[in-house]
């Protein structure tokens, strides 16, 4: 069977489309992030975008331009639109958001999702896009972004360069789960036919009633600087009689501050005659003391005198008395001594005379063996 190519028209994406809504053409795809091969198989075979071009394919991406309404309200409340494509020249004013259409129109199958955001490129410059990242299986129509133009200058926005970037995301759209758990009954809901194919218009519509839709940023900068202004104009009014009021207080100041000072003086030279009259009292305390404690020195050495006399006459007394007894101790105990002698020396010859008696009996015993 011969390959399928590119849709070459509107309306043979959309029988594509038609054909492959509720019908995955690759089964054995897996549930996943698709990159770029499976992006363009789906795209190629069930026309979910169109027109495509596949230099715009990233590794799991796939990068839009800009094309189609251009709509946005200015600070007066009317409604700006032009229709913009690839290398239109588009400038989004300070402070203000802009709705803009991107070139391919998406017909999604009920088994692939599609999630975008702004290139990296207009974030870090201040752009920001304001609106939910996800597309649900199903959805049919145009993109419909508000941009906010953050910063305080125009944005002159590059058209000749992508504005998006879109992944798509391959669901589990009538996978029967095996266990006995799961509902035999699959509750799956679809795209609501309703907001199937709308304009920009209805879109807007349905959003604020047809109302304008603006950023609150410029109106909320008119009413600061309009109480910014009112608050001048109030300040100087009041400037006069606040520079006599601050005069009245300075004056009233000036004079409590002088009654405060005098009071103050008159306080001090009251201290200082309190602190003569005592400095005085002090002198005449100090110098008692000083006598006091020269009649005490006196009373104290006289004291110590007939103390000192009174010691010496009893302990003299008992020295002379301790002396005679040692005297007499003496005498006895040498007297003692002679008689010990004298009886130790009788003693020594009674055991001479004993000695010698006991040689002679040894002698008359050794002549008769």
């Amino acid at each position: 069977m011969a390959q399928l190519d590119f849709a070459t028209s509107e309306a043979e994406a959309s029988a594509r489309a038609a054909k492959f809504l509720a019908h995955d053409p690759f089964p054995s795809v897996p549930l996943s992030l698709l990159s770029s091969a499976e992006i363009h198989d789906y795209v190629r075979v069930t026309g979910l975008l169109h027109p495509f071009n596949s230099s715009g394919l990233k590794s799991a991406s796939y990068e839009a331009h800009i094309g189609g309404e251009f709509i946005r309200w200015d600070e007066n409340g009317n409604r700006i639109d032009r229709e913009v494509k690839k290398g239109s020249r588009c400038v989004l004013p300070a402070n203000s958001i802009t709705f803009v259409q991107v070139e391919p129109y998406l017909r999604l199958p009920n088994y692939i999702a599609v999630r975008f955001d702004l290139r990296n490129t207009h974030v870090h410059r201040g752009l920001l896009l304001g609106t939910g990242l996800l597309v649900d299986p199903g959805f049919s129509g145009k993109l419909l972004i508000p941009l906010h133009n953050l910063t305080a200058t125009d944005y002159d926005l590059d058209a000749t360069q992508p504005l998006i970037w879109m992944e798509f995301t391959k669901t589990t759209f009538q996978i029967k789960p095996a266990e006995n758990e799961a509902s035999a009954t699959r509750h799956f809901i679809g795209f609501p036919p309703t907001e199937l194919n709308i304009s920009a218009d209805a879109h807007l519509r349905k959003a604020n009633a047809g109302n304008p839709i603006r950023s609150a940023i410029p109106a909320a900068m008119a009413n600061a600087q309009a109480s910014a202004q009112e608050a001048v104009s109030w300040a100087r009014t009041l400037a006069i009689g606040t520079l006599a009021g601050v005069a009245i207080t300075v004056l009233g100041l000036a004079v409590a501050l002088y009654t405060y000072f005098g009071q103050l003086h008159a306080l001090v030279q009251n201290a200082q005659s309190s602190s003569e009259t005592l400095n005085g009292r002090i002198d005449m305390i100090s110098a008692n003391i000083g006598r006091l404690e020269q009649k005490l020195f006196e009373n104290s050495s006289a004291t110590e005198q007939r103390m000192g006399a009174e010691i010496d006459r009893r302990f003299g007394g008992v020295a002379d008395n301790m002396e005679k007894r040692f005297g007499l101790v003496e005498s006895q105990t040498r007297s003692s001594a002679d008689s010990l002698q004298s009886a130790a020396a009788g003693q020594q010859s009674r055991l001479n005379a004993i000695e010698t008696e006991l040689q002679r009996l040894r002698g008359i015993v050794e002549k008769k063996r």
